[in-house]
């Protein structure tokens, strides 16, 4: 959530990994503690307009520069109004979002770090020891990570197909130790599916992650769909795209089939994937090819998760936040656009009953909140996929030493309780807001009732005290009757009087001293009787004449 105010931006955000040493505070503390303000001027919006304009083909809708009377109050909060709808208008953009000018612009903190260098000091280190692999070039912005660098790199002598190294930064460095690690890349370089993406050649150290593999001619999912070129930028591929294709639903559903099975591989060896997306599954020889499953050992957050952590069932384990990433892969192979909210509304009308049906079962706003969320298994039993149940592959393979898959499922059950904490967290963010939104409304009324209360109308009798020369502090007034101008008679006021104390006996000392002259009831204004007793002056009592009747009368 992003609001500005003038030149402020307040800014909030979900924790990060790095988040978690705030465990011993509540959540609306971390809350507070993951908020923050930015300081930026007119020309700082501007510049962050032609940065973001410029790497996507968009134009937007932006406030005019103004040379003389910019300091008008009408004019402030006009810019002031049309700089918060620039901010929605890009936030609101799920590729946008993801642009590193938008977040160094928010967070110039986090984001300040040269990447790319980081990148070329590890990758240098990793091709020394792998003489065979040679970097031709960087790919800039290949992908939607400001924290991953992609490199077009020059494979084995005799190999003409082109190869890709990725370079991310590793989240989870303090829970592998360096012999997991070389553990982790040895298994992960033997691995065979027909269904996941080799890994040519890999390395982890607290530097970061590398991973070489070799690139599809027809790239990725999402570029079959958008007609791109696989070594573009991000945003230029994906966001100002003129015709995107659709694939029909029996391709779809072969797809689906074969990615159901790469996932539930995945997770029967005690891992997960966290990221699917259609950039990370390639396609080619007629298979699909799923990548970056990487990602679970680097910590690396998925695209998906800000719209998983607001619903309970995908944020409850690893493997249903899987299948939540796969439905929301279905639906924009589907209808070759991204579903940019939290559940499916409604069914596909270009679609089968069948098909409807299992998205329906992963996406709708009912099946997050069911206890019998899909599993991979009840998945793949789905009639949709009644084709392919005789359907065989190739046995993979993947091992781990006994000591890695502790490891791993450590490493397992500290994403999956990151992804219950921050669930905790937005339900929480939600409380708040609805807090502080009733007790915006409860003010509003005070106010206004307070305003009634001090407004005489002429029909309205009101009991004044007698003013005294005391302080202004202690003067106060109270509506005790309120009448009706309409004949219906005097009626009680909108709070009525409380009702009268019982009687209670009172000491015979207590009734005289009531009954003596000069007393003051307890109920009359505390006001008047300090008044009284401070302007109290003996000289202003009149002189006493006496009167003597104490002679004798004869």
């Amino acid at each position: 959530m992003v609001q500005m105010q003038e030149y402020i931006v307040q800014t909030s955000h979900l924790p990060s990994s790095a988040n978690y040493a705030l465990s011993d505070l509540s959540s609306l503390q971390k809350l507070e503690l993951l908020s923050w303000t930015v300081r930026r001027r007119y020309s700082d919006f501007r510049n962050l307009k032609a940065v973001i304009q410029e790497s996507s083909g968009l134009d937007f809708s932006f406030p005019a520069k103004k040379i003389t009377g910019n300091l008008n109050e009408d004019f402030v909060a006009s810019r002031q109004s049309g700089l918060q709808g620039f901010l929605d208008q890009v936030l609101a953009h799920p590729y946008l979002r993801t642009s590193t000018a938008l977040k160094r612009f928010l967070d110039d903190v986090s984001w300040r770090d040269n990447f790319q260098d980081l990148a070329l000091h590890s990758v240098s280190n990793f091709c020394r020891a792998n003489e065979s692999i040679q970097i031709e070039r960087v790919l800039h912005n290949m992908g939607w990570r400001t924290r991953k660098i992609f490199f077009q790199v020059k494979g084995p002598t005799g190999s003409n197909d082109e190869m890709f190294l990725v370079w991310s930064q590793l989240r989870l460095a303090n829970q592998l130790s360096e012999k997991t690690m070389q553990s982790i890349c040895r298994s992960l370089s033997l691995m065979e599916h027909p269904y996941l993406s080799t890994v040519h050649a890999c390395a982890l150290s607290n530097a970061g992650g590398v991973f070489v593999r070799y690139m599809s001619p027809l790239g990725s999912l999402r570029d079959i769909m958008h007609g791109s070129r696989p070594k573009s930028p991000f945003l230029r591929k994906y966001v100002k795209t003129q015709k995107v294709r659709t694939f029909p639903e029996p391709d779809l559903c072969l797809m689906s089939w074969q990615m159901l099975h790469g996932l539930m591989f995945l997770r029967d060896k005690g891992l997960g994937h966290g990221n699917l997306t259609t950039s990370n599954v390639h396609f080619g020889g007629g298979n699909v090819k799923i990548a970056s499953f990487e990602n679970f050992f680097l910590g690396l957050p998925g695209f998906y998760r800000p719209w998983a952590v607001q619903l309970k069932q995908p944020s409850k384990s690893l493997a249903n936040f899987d299948v939540y990433c796969f439905g929301h892969v279905l639906f924009e192979l589907a209808t070759g656009f991204p579903l940019n909210q939290t559940t499916m509304k409604e069914a596909l009308s270009k679609h089968s009953e069948e098909m409807n049906s299992l998205l329906w079962s992963i996406l709708s706003l009912e099946s997050t909140k069911a206890s019998d969320y899909p599993s991979f298994d009840s998945l793949l039993h789905h009639p949709w996929f009644n084709d392919f149940r005789n359907k065989t592959f190739s046995s993979p393979t993947l091992k781990f030493s006994q000591s890695t898959k502790e490891v791993i499922a450590k490493v397992k059950q500290a994403v999956e309780e990151r992804l219950t904490t921050d669930h905790k967290l937005f339900k929480a963010y939600q409380r708040d807001q609805r807090r502080k939104s009733v007790l915006n409304s409860n003010t509003e009324k005070r106010k206004r009732q307070l305003l009634r209360e001090l407004s005489v109308p002429r029909n309205e009798t009101r009991v004044t005290p007698t003013i005294h020369p005391t302080p202004p502090s202690v003067t106060k007034a109270v509506v005790t009757e309120r009448k009706v101008g309409n004949g219906s008679g005097t009626l009680p006021s909108s709070h009525p009087p409380p009702p009268p104390p019982a009687p209670s006996k009172m000491p015979k000392d207590e009734i005289k001293e009531q009954n003596a002259p000069g007393h003051v009831a307890p109920n009359s204004n505390r006001s008047a009787l300090l008044g009284s007793i401070a302007s109290f002056q003996k000289g202003s009592l009149r002189k006493a004449e006496t009167k003597d009747r104490s002679a004798p009368k004869i």
